[in-house]
């Protein structure tokens, strides 16, 4: 088993489709955590997850606050990586948020199992991992070249959010270069 503590993180969401792969317009949730060194043979190595394309039932980002993740059933299949010098495709079993010391961070206890090679003794499949510690919320976020019908404005990308998900407690959007961005209050 893998105890991994997130020393940084963040989760967002982001509006996407893909007509050709068939993924419909919708809201996904991704998760990022750096992770403590892990000591494998007498050696560190620098973890990383990511778990992307979770789809999770609320309709206010005030609500991942106690949100739980049940992958059965999902339209998209969330997808989960562990990265130990390398990519490490893993599933995921398990994914708790609860609000931590501030309004916009959330405790993450996520579980899940990944297959490693290339670390001799620690080598293995369907090992199962943990991963507990604090992530930021980072807001939520649209990509016009994510979206059929793009959008041309702040305002339009905003209109585009609240099909999804409340914008109360997320400031205006911004464009930041190559997406709109609208961030927690």
């Amino acid at each position: 088993m893998f105890n991994f503590k997130a020393v940084n993180g963040q989760i967002y969401a982001h509006v996407f489709e893909n007509r050709t792969s068939g993924v419909p317009l919708g809201l996904f949730w991704n998760l990022y955590a750096e992770c403590g060194e892990i000591e494998v043979e007498g050696e560190a190595w620098s973890v990383r997850i990511s778990c992307d394309w979770l789809q999770l039932p609320i309709s206010n980002w005030h609500e991942l606050d106690g949100v739980a993740l049940g992958v059965r059933g999902s339209k998209i299949e969330p997808q989960c990586s562990v990265y130990i010098a390398d990519h490490h495709p893993a599933q995921v079993r398990s994914l708790l948020l609860s609000r931590a010391n501030g309004v916009n961070n959330f405790n993450i206890a996520l579980s899940g199992r990944f297959n490693l090679r290339g670390f001799g003794s620690a080598d293995g499949d369907n090992l199962e991992f943990s991963l507990c510690g604090v992530v930021d919320f980072g807001g939520v976020f649209v990509l016009p070249d994510n979206i059929f019908s793009k959008p041309a404005s702040p305002e339009d990308a905003e209109n585009l959010v609240k099909e999804f998900i409340s914008t109360q407690n997320l400031a205006k959007s911004e464009w930041d270069g190559f997406r709109y961005v609208l961030k927690p209050e």
